[in-house]
């Protein structure tokens, strides 16, 4: 990769490609200008990564779906321009050539696809590609396939990538469509076959056409999710069934626990702050669950990886708004990868293996988990499903928070189970003595 400033960042989204990664990096490494490589992993557990990184990639890691992945590698890229593709794919020398003439004399409100194309050879693979030539010409309709190459600014003018775990290409080539120019490059992008070989060719579009046509007519990406055939190369043991979210701060001075700052002082404060943290990711490692570290803000990685390690956590920025919407957006965005999920606080100095098992276990009889604090709030809700309806409008960090969870939970016809109280630490009267001592 050049070192100058780089005038292009290729975005791409990864998990579990080691099989192709390599020779989509190997065509990058061909071009001729300035650019820089982010691959945005949702959690690999082949070589995904060491192959990133000895071709000198970044990596941004976060939960896995795709739209928040590609969320996470855009928020990283350096660049004024913008080119996001799929692991899979291949550039040909057709599709660099294509690249570096657009950008030659492209405009911030311009952005472009490549022609559509499979790498397989065969007259049902001529065929798809002749059917979406139709829907593009026709309808607008373009894929994630076709890579998207956009300035950063339009991208931003637009909004970026839902975090959405299938359409998000479509919902951003939508808005993209509205505000910017459409230029279709004269050469392909060319994409694997593979997942109409794993799940059989006509199975595979037909899912693609009936989920297509009901995103367009308005439906909702995370519920489409659930019938989408996605691919499943994990083995048995690092499937993803069971995750546990923890949300943390950024261990900071001045910036976490400032009700117990304000007795014990912010430097012992954070002290204390940064043991509790350590011992939820401890406690929640020895569950063998998935664990993703929802941290804030959104500059905090490297702080949050240095204070809780990386060994067996993945890591994803919270996104924005109140903690009730934050919670939201990361069940709506963990919950179609995973069977059941967790979110947990990293205060809760009681919390065990055995109390974050239980909650799993209580998940497979009923819709709603809560784990309430003594302070009326909760120290864990467990979901099967998104339930946004749960965090709207909700008086946080009041006494009110537990009860009215609840309350609304049946209240929409929700079987609730509610655990055993914890104390989560907020003034001096709740740090353990072994905590407290200096």
């Amino acid at each position: 990769m050049s070192e100058h400033l780089p005038l292009l960042s290729i975005v791409i989204p990864t998990l579990d490609e080691s099989e192709r990664l390599g020779l989509l990096l190997d065509d990058v490494a061909k071009l001729e200008f300035p650019y820089e490589i982010v691959i945005a992993d949702g959690g690999s557990a082949d070589h995904t990564v060491e192959i990133a990184v000895a071709a000198g990639a970044r990596v941004t890691h976060s939960a896995p779906g795709r739209g928040g992945q590609l969320g996470a590698g855009v928020s990283a890229a350096l660049a004024p321009w913008l080119l996001v593709v799929h692991a899979d794919c291949r550039l040909p020398s057709s599709a660099r050539h294509a690249l570096a003439d657009f950008l030659r004399g492209a405009q911030t409100d311009d952005f472009a696809h490549f022609e559509f194309a499979l790498d397989g050879e065969g007259p049902f693979w001529r065929w798809i590609e002749f059917g979406q030539r139709l829907r593009e010409r026709i309808c607008g309709l373009v894929y994630g396939d076709q890579g998207l190459l956009v300035s950063r600014a339009l991208y931003d003018a637009v909004g970026g990538y839902q975090p959405w775990p299938i359409m998000e290409d479509i919902g951003l080539f939508d808005r993209l469509k509205r505000t910017g120019n459409t230029h279709r490059l004269d050469a392909p992008v060319l994409t694997s076959p593979r997942r109409y070989e794993e799940r059989g060719r006509w199975a595979q579009w037909m899912a693609n056409v009936v989920l297509i046509t009901l995103f367009r007519l308005g439906a909702d990406p995370q519920r489409l999710a659930r019938w989408y055939p996605g691919r499943r190369v994990r083995s048995e043991q690092t499937r993803v069934g069971q995750t546990i979210i923890l949300f943390a701060k950024a261990p900071r001075l001045g910036f976490v626990k400032t009700r117990l700052a304000k007795d014990v002082g912010e430097a012992r404060a954070l002290q204390i702050y940064r043991e509790l943290g350590s011992r939820t990711a401890d406690v929640a490692r020895k569950t063998q669950c998935r664990v993703v570290i929802y941290y804030t803000p959104d500059d905090a990685e490297s702080e949050v990886r240095d204070w809780l390690g990386s060994a067996g956590l993945e890591f994803c920025s919270q996104s924005d708004g109140d903690l009730g919407k934050r919670m939201a957006e990361a069940f709506a965005a963990t919950l179609p990868e995973s069977d059941s999920v967790c979110i947990v606080g990293t205060d809760i100095p009681d919390i065990t293996p055995t109390t974050l098992g239980d909650a799993f276990d209580a998940l497979a009889e009923q819709d709603v988990v809560l784990g309430p604090s003594e302070d009326g709030g909760y120290y864990l809700i467990g979901l099967s499903e998104p339930r946004p309806e749960l965090f709207d409008d909700v008086p946080w960090s009041t006494d009110a928070v537990f009860g009215l969870t609840t309350q609304r939970a049946r209240a929409a016809g929700l079987s609730v189970e509610v655990m055993d109280p914890l104390t989560d630490v907020d003034t001096i009267n709740d740090v353990p003595a072994d905590l407290f001592a200096e």
